[in-house]
């Protein structure tokens, strides 16, 4: 099985908003069953760019905090952003604010960083879960920190501590979503509007290596 960029295998949680949907549309262009669900199933938000109040993600606010604390308060940012309405440029240019290192386009892209804020991307944080660092990722309607390159038992391990961990931000409780290729979701509604997803990937099954996410999807 061939490894899969980090927003290509969050690109799989379009499964949670069209979960009932197996085929891949016939007026779809896409390479992928994924892609085509990922851009059919997502509305674009509708706010503008005079809608105001929300503050900018930003790691040095959370500088002085300990590290669990900095992935609740960072994850807070997320749905708050998410949750304002805004329209996705607005959404895409303050979580830039929480990257650590540089920003890298997906790959298949043109390998540049372009400012077309509806490609997507990812980039290195400062922030920890259970000591693994996570990478911040982006594509229209979804924000996600992952940590990657995990074996088997670590990654399953991660996924329950996720899941134990976020319920109390739930609205009810984490509903258990059916993916295909080994992929597992978690999603739950929060008080705020978008769904929080904690999910599970295989990134390359044949070198044993997986990803788990922390998601912030938009409702609509």
């Amino acid at each position: 099985m061939a490894r899969r960029g980090p927003c290509s295998a969050v690109a799989g949680l379009v499964l949670l908003v069209a979960p009932a949907c197996r085929t891949t549309p016939h007026d779809c262009d896409d390479a992928t069953n994924e892609r085509c669900l990922w851009n059919q199933g997502l509305r674009q938000p509708t706010a503008t760019d005079k809608e105001t109040g929300l503050d900018e993600l930003s790691t040095e606010a959370l500088a002085t905090l300990g590290t669990d604390a900095k992935l609740n308060d960072a994850l807070t940012q997320m749905v708050d952003v998410m949750g304002a309405g805004l329209e996705w440029s607005l959404v895409d240019a303050r979580a830039r604010a929480l990257c650590a290192g540089d920003v890298e386009a997906e790959p298949g892209s043109d390998g540049e960083v372009s400012g077309d804020t509806s490609e997507a991307w990812h980039c290195d944080t400062a922030l920890l879960i259970d000591t693994q660092g996570l990478v911040l990722e982006a594509t229209t309607a979804v924000l996600s920190l992952s940590t990657t390159s995990l074996d088997e038992t670590r990654s399953a391990d991660l996924l329950e501590l996720a899941r134990a961990r976020f319920d109390p931000w739930c609205v009810g409780e984490f509903e258990e979503l059916e993916g295909t290729n080994h992929l597992l979701f978690y999603r739950c509604a929060l008080p705020e509007g978008p769904f929080l997803v904690v999910a599970r990937f295989p990134r390359d099954l044949d070198a044993g290596a997986w990803q788990v996410s922390i998601a912030i999807l938009d409702a609509g």
